[in-house]
């Protein structure tokens, strides 16, 4: 029988104290991914929203009655008690064990979403442990995205601690700039990461790119990642 690093108390563990940078780090913001498509010969851009009520698909568990059935749509619960420390062993089941410690271990990854996503990719769910439209991410750990059609943006549906360049029928692009939104300006103007090489201001947007984007804030500096 093989053995797992983490058991569902240990890892819920985790879960827990990741819970807390998730909240600090990445709840309730959005982001612009911007990278050139070789084929079309065009940028192309992921406008990714992280919420509360992703976390959960992040972290392999799923939350379970008194009865261990399954409860469906308290993602949001789930989250709120990760925060507060007050989800507990009993609350929740591990949905795959046999990928329950590679989404476990990716989870400082996931935090650390800005520092990791250096490519981006279409994804054709070749692996069944891990879905979505697009694949983020880097050697590190990935993260797949998945477009929500009602509000035109994607959402982080899955994670794996996985190298990238390990999914051998996809062709990462290298992610060339990366924008937060600001809420006040209702712009994406706050610069989060510039691929190495890159000036955004020679980038040539298209016209469904170029009015959500500022970049009076960026400086020469900035040209390497950050």
């Amino acid at each position: 029988m093989k053995e797992y690093k983490y058991t569902k108390e240990t890892g819920l563990s985790v879960i827990i104290r990741y819970s807390k940078r998730y909240h600090d780090t990445l709840a309730n913001r959005r982001y612009l991914i911007i990278f050139r498509d070789p084929e079309q010969n065009r940028l192309e851009a992921l406008e990714v929203y992280f919420s509360s009520k992703n976390y959960q698909h992040l972290t392999g568990l799923d939350m379970v009655d008194r009865n261990g059935k399954i409860r469906e749509h308290c993602a949001k619960e789930f989250f709120d008690k990760c925060t507060n420390a007050t989800i507990t062993a009993k609350d929740v089941e591990i949905h795959d064990r046999s990928v329950f410690d590679m989404k476990v271990e990716n989870l400082p990854c996931v935090t650390e979403f800005i520092k990791i996503a250096r490519m981006a990719e279409k994804y054709d769910e070749s692996r069944p442990y891990l879905q979505g439209d697009y694949i983020i991410g880097g050697i590190k750990g990935c993260i797949g995205i998945r477009r929500n059609e009602k509000e035109h943006i994607y959402h982080p549906c899955s994670s794996l601690k996985e190298n990238i360049l390990n999914f051998s029928s996809l062709k990462p692009c290298q992610i060339l700039l990366i924008l937060e939104y600001n809420k006040q300006e209702k712009l994406f103007s706050e610069i989060r990461h510039v691929g190495k090489g890159v000036n955004p201001l020679n980038l040539n947007y298209p016209e469904d790119i170029e009015p959500k984007i500022c970049l009076k804030k960026y400086k020469i500096s900035e040209t390497t990642n950050i």
